[in-house]
């Protein structure tokens, strides 16, 4: 399965570019003797052409991911710009072994550009942003209030929108944790995001 390069629990950065190259190093001193895989967070992989087949299209996975994510960048992309419309092609995406059910390519994106640029997005309004509650409650007053942005919320988890949902109820939240209604429709938007995955 595909790895974190950065786990959500918080570690270092774990290079794709290596990665991808020991991968390599690996098929090119064992690949034409290696019968048994044993992968953590995958299945065993037995046969040699099955092995290869597997050590190739991680080796070539975490490559792409690393040479896409600058080539995007350098073309002007944020990081989250990049995640959103980061796309691999289909003999990456359909190998069963690159799925994303460890790890996922929109966050080993954001990682790889943090990687190589940092975390600042080139906004010069997010170098120095509020604190989350302070910030909060300024945005649930601009916005009129929580019932305000519950109620649109509400329409939008109805639409489906549950990214949107999840990330604007949650300031709610942070400016009230309390509001047991914002409490649980960040939770309900949360869940279905969960099932998307």
């Amino acid at each position: 399965t595909l790895h974190n390069t950065y786990s959500l629990r918080g570690a270092k950065i774990r290079q794709p570019l290596p990665w991808s190259k020991y991968i390599n190093e690996a098929l090119n001193l064992w690949g034409d003797k290696a019968e048994i895989i044993l992968a953590q967070h995958h299945w065993p992989t037995w046969g040699n052409d099955n092995v290869v087949k597997l050590l190739k299209s991680q080796r070539d996975l975490y490559r792409y991911i690393n040479d896409q994510t600058l080539r995007m960048a350098n073309q002007g992309m944020t990081r989250d710009e990049i995640a959103a419309n980061f796309k691999l092609p289909s003999s990456l995406a359909n190998t069963w072994a690159n799925r994303g059910y460890y790890g996922s390519v929109s966050h080993d994106v954001k990682a790889t550009y943090v990687l190589y640029l940092g975390w600042f997005d080139g906004n010069p309004a997010t170098l120095d942003e509020l604190p989350p509650e302070e910030g909060a409650k300024k945005f649930v007053e601009y916005m009129g209030g929580a019932d305000a942005i519950l109620q649109k919320a509400t329409q939008d988890y109805d639409q489906g929108n549950f990214r949107w949902v999840a990330q604007v109820v949650s300031k709610v939240v942070f400016a009230d944790p309390n509001n047991q209604a914002a409490r649980d429709l960040e939770a309900d938007a949360l869940e279905q995001l969960g099932y998307q995955a």
